[in-house]
């Protein structure tokens, strides 16, 4: 042997190509606990600002239904006014087009009634 004392001559089932020396295990293990314990830290704060970040986008988010839904309550109201106001408009129309035509049947009626009035201006006849 090399003189390294390997984990094949410490666990005695043979695990194949993955044969560490203790060396390297004993190398690793604290470097992996620094890894650890650095992620363990870092992860929350990342957590926390993901989630400030989803709370900033979903905030963003209701808020823009909030006033789209606004907006389709205040459009709906507005035509609805539009509607409104259209049929009074015809409606108006249609009492003045019926209050004309009244108005010239009366006069057509009256002036078949009287006799053609004599301006000073024109000769009799």
């Amino acid at each position: 042997m090399n003189g390294y004392i390997t984990a094949m001559d410490l666990i005695p089932y043979p695990i194949g190509p993955l044969n560490p020396k203790v060396q390297d295990l004993l190398l690793a293990l604290p470097l992996f606990a620094l890894v650890y314990v650095l992620i363990a830290r870092i992860l929350p704060r990342m957590n926390r600002v993901l989630a400030a970040r989803d709370d900033a986008i979903n905030g963003t988010r209701e808020r823009a239904d909030a006033v789209q839904a606004r907006a389709e309550r205040e459009r709906a109201q507005t035509e609805a006014l539009l509607a409104e106001a259209r049929h009074d408009a015809a409606r108006i129309r249609q009492d003045a087009h019926e209050r004309g035509a009244t108005l010239i049947a009366e006069a057509r009626e009256d002036g078949q009634r009287r006799p053609p009035a004599h301006h000073p201006a024109c000769p009799p006849r």
